[in-house]
C-alpha cells in the first residue's frame, strides 16, 4: 500500500499462494482469499489494526460482495475444491456448482440463502456479485456460461 502523506510502501497480507483481494466500500477492510497446505481459506483484514480473521468458508474473495454497510459478505461458495486453485478456475478449466452464502463479520455465522441446484435446477459457478444499497436483490454472473442472474431477498 502507497501512502502520499509518509511515501512507503507497506506490506499488508502475504505472501500467500493464489492471493486474491477484495476492500470493502470504504477501504477498511480487506476480505481476501489464498491457498494454504492445498485448501482455500478466505480471511478479513481491519487495515488499520491488521487485525485478521478467518472466516468459516472456503471460497474464492473474487465469489463475494461486501453488503452495504461493510458488517457482512454475500459469497458463492462450491459445493466442492480441487487443489489446482486458482489457476485452474482463473484458466476456465475449472468450474464451480455454487450455493450462495451470508456470513456476518461480527459473528462469523454464516447463512445459507440459496442452492441454485436445488432452485433452478442448474449449477451457477458465481461471479460478479453486487448487492443492491437496500440489500433487497443480488446480481451476479455465471462464469461457466456468462449468463446474468438475479437473486431478490
Amino acid at each position: 500500500m502507497y501512502s502520499s502523506r509518509t511515501k512507503q510502501l507497506t506490506r499488508l497480507v502475504g505472501p500467500y499462494t493464489g492471493l486474491s483481494v477484495l476492500p470493502n466500500q470504504a477501504g477498511t477492510s480487506l476480505l481476501f482469499s489464498y491457498v494454504y497446505r492445498g485448501k482455500v481459506l478466505l480471511a478479513v483484514m481491519d487495515v488499520g489494526t491488521r487485525t485478521v480473521i478467518q472466516l468459516p468458508v472456503a471460497t474464492l474473495a473474487e465469489k463475494c460482495a461486501w453488503a452495504p454497510g461493510g458488517q457482512s459478505l454475500y459469497c458463492g461458495v462450491p459445493t466442492a475444491l480441487s487443489t489446482d486453485l486458482p489457476d485452474a478456475w482463473y484458466q476456465g478449466a475449472k468450474h464451480f456448482t455454487d450455493r450462495l452464502w451470508r456470513v456476518d463479520l461480527g459473528t462469523r455465522l454464516t447463512t445459507l440463502i440459496v442452492d441454485p441446484l436445488a432452485v433452478a435446477e442448474t449449477s451457477i459457478d458465481m461471479v460478479a456479485l453486487t448487492l443492491d444499497p437496500a440489500e433487497d436483490a443480488l446480481i451476479f454472473t455465471n462464469k461457466t456460461d456468462g449468463s446474468l442472474w438475479a437473486y431478490d431477498f
